[in-house]
């Protein structure tokens, strides 16, 4: 039991540490966009696996939690807040568990995914929420002075 849990766990904070990394080199420009992106992709595994098994009930389901969660990573991306993508991560997991565990979409949840997501979800969420993904710079106005534009 402990196994079926503590793995998959171990394995979601780790892919989720390589990405906030990899979103992190790639610059302030591009962190939040990515973290943005992905909480998108997130969203859509779910769709994915339940198209795979036929669930079009889930399906359906499934793209209206990916529409909800996309307007939060598009909010956070139009409004330059992070806290708004941090929070689609961090209310990613409570969908997870309430449909794939509790829930009736549990048939098509590959085994161990609700909990490495649990760990890749939150701590996205709360790496973000520390200021990790930053809001890129705004961009000078055309014309503009300042200390690089002579």
């Amino acid at each position: 039991m402990t196994t079926t849990i503590l793995l998959p766990l171990v394995n979601g904070i780790v892919l989720a540490g390589a990405f906030a990394l990899l979103a992190r080199a790639a610059g302030p420009r591009h962190r939040l966009w990515m973290h943005a992106a992905m909480l998108l992709v997130a969203a859509l595994f779910y769709v994915s696996f339940a198209a795979r098994a036929g669930a079009w009930s889930g399906v359906l389901l499934e793209l209206a939690g990916t529409a909800a969660f996309g307007s939060l990573a598009l909010l956070g991306l139009v409004r330059r807040a992070p806290g708004m993508v941090a929070l689609g991560w961090a209310l990613h997991p409570v969908w997870d568990v309430a449909l794939h565990t509790w829930g009736t979409m549990e048939a098509y949840t590959p085994e161990g995914w609700v909990v490495a997501c649990i760990g890749f979800d939150l701590l996205l969420a709360a790496l973000i929420a520390r200021g990790w993904a930053g809001a890129p710079a705004p961009v000078p106005a055309a014309g503009a002075r300042g200390p690089l534009r002579g």
